[in-house]
């Protein structure tokens, strides 16, 4: 394949990034916005501030809660996808890590259902509890069994995430046309995926400052890329770039 036909293929591979990283923010800061939003709306229930919370917004404020949860799950798209198309784009310098990386992405296919398992199995335990009059405490017990359904999920899915990006953010790191904030953007989240995977797992302790950090890498990088990439400049490549076949 000729000069200009890679870099032709490499600037549709980043124009097509560019607008993921966009949707990426948007979902991310969405779903901080709904989230909080809706532990607002029960945060003067009796219970407020609890194990049960996602409980009480799923009975207390049903719309936020279903509107957080679909976001959950276009974050988790959002981002495996973002992982997927960059590796794609990378896969000429990076033969190894390039292609490792998107197939990592891929499985972000696992915090999406668990993000589904949220919206529909916790949704309708809410709408149990609200009506419950005797078996309230029957109800809460089948959700921390349901929680911790969805924690194997989402665990699973931060493990393969984490290291997918760290696979692509240090494939990036290594080529000369991407810009190193956004080579160490695309490792930071990797770095935090894994520390909250260590969190829950070792320590059975959910680090919620380190979930807002995430979040806050999440929406920055998508935010970075977007900008970077809307118009890959002609040529993409801007200095000596990395000898195909690098690793």
């Amino acid at each position: 394949m000729t000069t200009q036909a890679v870099s032709t293929d490499r600037d549709a591979w980043l124009r097509l990034l560019a607008r993921w990283g966009l949707l990426t923010a948007v979902a991310v800061i969405g779903l901080m916005v709904a989230f909080f939003g809706a532990l607002a709306a029960v945060s003067s229930q009796p219970g407020a501030g609890g194990t049960a919370d996602e409980l009480l917004m799923a009975t207390h404020a049903p719309g936020l809660y279903r509107i957080a949860m679909v976001l959950d799950a276009a974050g988790w798209l959002f981002m495996g996808g973002l992982i997927v198309i960059a590796g794609l784009a990378l896969r000429r310098e990076a033969t190894i890590r390039g292609p490792l990386a998107a197939a990592l992405g891929v499985t972000a296919i696992t915090g999406v259902i668990g993000a589904f398992l949220r919206l529909t199995v916790v949704g309708d335990l809410g709408r149990q509890f609200s009506a419950a009059s005797a078996d309230g405490e029957g109800i809460l017990s089948l959700y921390r069994s349901v929680q911790w359904m969805i924690s194997a999920h989402f665990d699973a899915g931060q493990l393969t995430m984490g290291l997918g990006f760290l696979v692509v953010g240090s494939a990036a790191l290594g080529v000369a046309w991407v810009p190193r904030v956004v080579g160490w953007l695309l490792v930071l989240p990797g770095l935090t995926s894994l520390v909250l995977l260590v969190g829950e797992v070792a320590f059975d302790v959910f680090l919620f400052p380190v979930l807002l950090l995430h979040v806050v890498l999440l929406a920055v990088l998508g935010l970075a890329v977007a900008r970077t990439w809307w118009r890959p400049a002609r040529p993409v490549v801007a200095g000596p770039e990395t000898a195909p076949g690098t690793t």
